[in-house]
């Protein structure tokens, strides 16, 4: 009896299956580069929300110990820079600090350097400045890659002013509240931060 004989595949077989085959891996290698883009992307996003966090928590609490100021010890003002940016400088309540010099009454200063780093200055309170001698100095980088600071600030309603882009030596008073802009990595972001009406005092 003989055998029967086995079918062997066609060459038009052969071709459509490593057709099928390479449209299937296609389809994979396309999911699979799009899921990676999309998590990349989204841990991007969350590392810059994180950066822009970090900066709401670290002036937030700062904000809130501001001086009033008075153009003698105390200052609040700003003061606009080549690039057109602005620059915000503020007496503020620095709490205890391993260094001392920094501790308690201090001066602080917003900007960005030609680094497009946003940072924050601080010297110790203008009371404790000696003639002749500069004062020590601490920088904080903030963020990079910061372009465009600006601010806006909001009086209180009983006052009667309207909003300010600048705030002057000469108001002697706190607004109600500071609205930050810049542009980060090509996105503008806006930071608000409530004022307080008084000074809050420092208990070691």
């Amino acid at each position: 009896m003989k055998q029967p004989r086995k079918r062997k595949f066609t060459l038009i077989e052969i071709l459509i299956s490593l057709g099928l085959v390479t449209s299937i891996l296609s389809t994979l290698l396309f999911f699979y580069t799009y899921i990676n883009r999309l998590d990349a992307e989204m841990r991007r996003e969350a590392r810059e929300g994180f950066e822009l966090r970090l900066i709401q928590v670290r002036l937030s609490p700062l904000f809130q110990t501001l001086f009033p100021p008075d153009d003698k010890t105390s200052f609040f003002f700003t003061t606009p820079e080549a690039k057109g940016d602005f620059t915000l400088v503020f007496s503020y309540n620095n709490g205890f600090m391993l260094d001392s010099r920094f501790a308690n009454e201090a001066l602080g200063r917003l900007l960005i350097n030609e680094q497009d780093q946003l940072l924050l200055l601080t010297w110790p309170g203008k009371k404790a400045w000696e003639e002749n001698i500069l004062p020590p100095v601490h920088m904080e980088v903030l963020l990079e890659h910061v372009k465009n600071l600006k601010f806006r600030f909001f009086p209180r309603a009983e006052e009667g002013i309207q909003p300010q882009e600048e705030w002057p030596r000469n108001l002697n008073k706190l607004p109600a509240t500071l609205k930050m802009s810049f542009t980060h990595k090509g996105r503008l972001v806006f930071l608000s931060f409530p004022l307080p009406l008084e000074a809050i005092p420092y208990n070691p």
